[in-house]
């Protein structure tokens, strides 16, 4: 995805690439090498939902839930309370629903399942965060995000031929002069950073992407909630979200 994208706008001077999300429905003993590659991962662009675990203990204590910059995400009932089985603590960062969720199943390409699990609950964030990416920026959903996740190289404005040569109207005009011309001139991906895709503000990061799907979540909704938990559920209806000036929650439609 990266390279189609950064291939998309050398040629175009934009690109349509938003994103990629990862969900991961598994769970095992605490790993800190696994954790340190999500969270590196993360660092990197890709947007992870992860599944709390199903042990009725602290997710800090298995992995990948444990991974600090995904999304580790509980089991709700159709009752709106904790699923008995799933794990709860400060690394759970909301709930979704997980007890006898229907869905496709691997042994046919008709067959169906109705199974209960966090790994059941991770898909319906996963499925979210692909949504809002998708939908971002728009009249619906363009939260203004907190000054602190805003990597600091967006802050500086550009000046001279850097600014041009990010601006998309250099990799426009690159794309379309002679070869013989071209050759001569600096590539338009040379201007993009290392790890970055095409510097538009229509990009979302893990961070700002998981503080979002937070704050559109429905507080104090669910029972049987450990005190060192989160009592936030997953309402996808919510999609209208803005910021306080200071940072913090402001009106939610």
């Amino acid at each position: 995805k990266l390279q189609d994208a950064r291939a998309e706008y050398a040629a175009t001077g934009k690109t349509s690439h938003k994103g990629s999300v990862v969900n991961m429905s598994l769970g095992g003993g605490k790993s800190q090498a696994l954790d340190d590659a999500i969270n590196k991962a993360a660092d990197s662009g890709l947007h992870f939902a992860v599944a709390a675990g199903n042990d009725n203990t602290d997710a800090c204590t298995t992995s990948p839930a444990a991974a600090d910059k995904a999304i580790t995400v509980g089991a709700s009932t159709l009752s709106d309370s904790r699923a008995s089985f799933s794990n709860h603590g400060p690394c759970v960062d909301v709930f979704a629903p997980g007890l006898n969720i229907l869905s496709t199943w691997n042994t046919g390409n008709t067959v169906t399942n109705t199974i209960s699990g966090t790994s059941m609950a991770s898909p319906h964030v996963a499925g979210l965060l692909a949504y809002l990416l998708s939908i971002y920026p728009s009249a619906t959903f363009g939260p203004e995000i907190k000054a602190a996740l805003i990597p600091e190289s967006a802050k500086q404005p550009l000046t001279g031929f850097a600014a041009v040569a990010n601006s998309g109207f250099y990799a426009a005009v690159h794309a379309n002069l002679p070869s013989w011309v071209s050759h001569f001139l600096p590539s338009p991906i040379s201007f993009l950073a290392k790890d970055e895709l095409a510097p538009l503000p229509a990009v979302l990061t893990p961070a700002q992407l998981k503080m979002a799907i937070i704050a559109l979540s429905s507080p104090d909704l669910l029972s049987d909630i450990p005190k060192d938990t989160v009592n936030r559920l997953i309402f996808n209806n919510a999609t209208e979200l803005k910021f306080s000036k200071n940072g913090g929650e402001g009106d939610r439609t």
